[in-house]
């Protein structure tokens, strides 16, 4: 390389020439300027003494500074620098300058770093130790970044001459291949870490089904070490029933007929058990185009086939279940607009197994009267604050016009998103529930039927009681009269029940309106809904009656200021009624028991299983039923 001028006389132009020659000699001219070391430097005295074998001055002058490596000469300073004694213009180009710049200019000079300098130095010291050319890399720092010269250096003296401190060198620029080689060694080393670290079985396999190379994840899979592997084939752990398919696959691979292939078979692990593995086969051809291996990509499926295979089963089930319970299915994917109706559910609404099914058919056919109650239905499933089951009945006309009752039952499936839960699939059942219907029409006809029959016995036994007693007993008509109207209300309550039970609320209501009810404060009422159940509406009903009776007789509502309060509990368990006469004249425990008092008691004794608690302050009548309700009466909020 360069060094500082140390301002010795210019170099005579025979003596450059010569210097030209041997370093032209000693490196000689390869194929297109390739600079390739023709001879050691014990050659050199040979090649400078027979003039006549080599080429002209001209040509090798020519050959110099037309070479397109770097070439030159340097001379060692004693102060640890190089100096140029001569480039050749690809040297001068490659450090930004003219042709011939360089010559008698040091390499600090031209701003070659210090530990490049020493680097030069170290191989020039090498090759005048061994006599011979010293070839070497190194990355070479400038203003445009590093650049990577591959350089052969060795000594320059005379025949006869022992090595002194003039030096020739020659350079190429080999970055490119630096980098492509960086590059090579980067894409092996993912390669590698993508074998090893995938989460998926690879392997290269032999044409002839031997393991040649696996990753550490196909040895979990299969359960065998690489060395383990590396003695069998893919045919010795794969099961018979799947070879054939596999070794079919493999011949049209081989065959040019497919490029690649990807089938669901069987393998055995180590410990003998089968279990399903998705494989991919491709095949790797040598350079001269010829199969040379495999590369097999290995997945456990054995999961996911389980979990398939479980899904056709309840598939199956659900498929049978349904056709034994007469059920439609039904599907809505919102997104897509799509209706799915199975051939059971288009049997119901009509349509035949090949017709298609929209929006709008469906639509149409809801009875014009059940059509608002059906979209609203939908509207609330479609409600991601709701999330609720949807069940809900409506009459459809059908083609051929038929009026039909049909029972939906649906769920919705929701997706979140950046803007909030949306339903996108609505899914359910249809199912024809006219027969039913029908059923119970009839049966609500003859439960009505029956109830006015029972309400005009009620009515003819008031006309015999009346017309029996006369004015005979006028108080024991009274009190049978009123008793028969207790049982009445308790009747017509759970009528419009249909005999489900009756509310506690419009029970008292129904008993104690005859008694000022519809005064303001005369008769108070406050507690939360409560249905009770027939047996208990009635033997409710007969109690208020009596306490009601005895109120207007003896107690609060015999005075015009008297008042009754009636409180209850309801938890869904058990009933807490109190009854409170305020108001009227002082009372006193009776001296004897009455009818009155033995029906109140014994109303509810069991079946019914209540008790009754009485008691006679001075400021009023108080009496206290408590009564366990049936399982699951609702309550409600209170009431008054």
């Amino acid at each position: 390389m360069i060094g500082r001028s140390t301002g010795r006389a210019q170099q005579p132009a025979a003596s450059r020439r010569r210097e030209t020659i041997r370093l032209a000699s000693t490196f000689g001219g390869g194929p297109r300027g390739q600079g390739v070391l023709l001879s050691h430097s014990s050659e050199m005295s040979e090649i400078a003494a027979a003039p006549r074998a080599q080429a002209s001055d001209a040509e090798l002058r020519f050959f110099y500074d037309a070479a397109p490596v770097l070439m030159g000469a340097v001379e060692l300073l004693d102060d640890g620098d190089l100096l140029h004694r001569h480039d050749n213009p690809a040297s001068n180009r490659f450090f930004g300058l003219p042709a011939g710049s360089t010559q008698g200019r040091s390499a600090r000079s031209l701003g070659v770093p210090e530990d490049t300098i020493s680097l030069w130095r170290g191989h020039y010291a090498e090759s005048a130790r061994s006599g011979a050319p010293v070839t070497f890399d190194y990355a070479h720092p400038g203003a445009n970044g590093v650049t990577w010269l591959s350089v052969t250096v060795a000594p320059l003296h005379g025949p006869g001459e022992a090595p002194g401190a003039l030096f020739g060198y020659v350079a190429r620029d080999v970055t490119a291949r630096r980098l492509a080689e960086t590059a090579l060694g980067e894409s092996e080393e993912r390669f590698r870490a993508t074998f090893e670290l995938a989460a998926v079985g690879i392997a290269h396999v032999g044409l002839d089904g031997r393991w040649i190379r696996v990753n550490r994840r196909l040895c979990e899979i299969l359960g065998y070490s690489a060395q383990e592997l590396a003695g069998l084939t893919f045919q010795s752990i794969t099961h018979p029933d799947d070879l054939q398919s596999d070794l079919d696959q493999l011949g049209r691979l081989l065959a040019g007929e497919i490029d690649t292939y990807a089938m669901e078979k069987r393998y055995y692990r180590k410990d003998g058990a089968p279990f399903w593995a998705e494989l991919t086969v491709s095949l790797v051809r040598d350079a001269r185009g010829q199969p040379a291996h495999l590369i097999s990509v290995v997945q456990d499926i054995s999961q996911r086939h389980a979990a398939e295979t479980a899904l056709r089963a309840a598939e199956e089930r659900l498929s049978l279940a349904a056709k034994a319970s007469a059920l439609g299915v039904w599907e809505w994917d919102l997104a897509a607009g799509h209706i799915y109706h199975s051939v059971r559910a288009k049997e119901i609404c009509g349509f035949g197994p090949e017709e298609e099914i929209t929006y709008e058919k469906l639509t149409a056919q809801v009875h014009p009267d059940d059509l608002g109650h059906v979209q609203e239905a939908t509207r609330r499933a479609f409600d991601p604050a709701s999330r609720q089951t949807s069940a809900f009945e409506y009459r459809i006309v059908r083609p051929d016009g038929a009026i039909r009752w049909l029972r939906a039952h649906g769920d919705t499936v929701f997706e979140t998103r950046p803007q909030g839960a949306v339903a996108t699939r609505y899914v359910g059942t249809l199912e024809d529930i006219t027969e039913r219907k029908q059923s119970e029409q009839r049966l609500d006809l003859l439960a009505r039927e029956v109830d006015h029959r029972a309400n005009n016995l009620l009515a003819v036994i008031q006309g015999v009681v009346s017309l029996s007693t006369g004015d005979r007993d006028p108080e024991l008509r009274h009190i049978l009269l009123g008793r028969i109207a207790a049982l009445g209300h308790a009747h017509k309550l759970l009528a419009e029940g249909r005999w489900t039970g009756a509310d506690l609320l419009r029970l008292l209501q129904e008993e104690l309106r005859p008694f000022g009810l519809d005064q303001p404060g005369r008769v108070v009422l406050e507690g939360p809904r409560c249905s009770l159940s027939p047996p208990q509406a009635q033997a409710m009903g007969m109690a208020l009656h009596e306490l009601a009776t005895n109120a207007a007789k003896y107690g609060s509502l015999s005075s015009a200021s008297g008042s009754v309060l009636v409180r209850w509990t309801c938890d869904g368990r058990e009933l807490d009624l109190q009854w409170a006469e305020r108001g009227g004249p002082k009372v006193a425990p009776p001296r004897r028991q009455g009818l009155g008092s033995r029906i109140l008691e014994r109303a509810f004794e069991p079946p019914i299983g209540g008790e009754v608690t009485r008691q006679w302050p001075p400021e009023g009548h108080r009496c206290r039923i408590r009564m366990p309700l049936d399982q699951g009466a609702p309550a409600g909020p209170a009431q008054s």
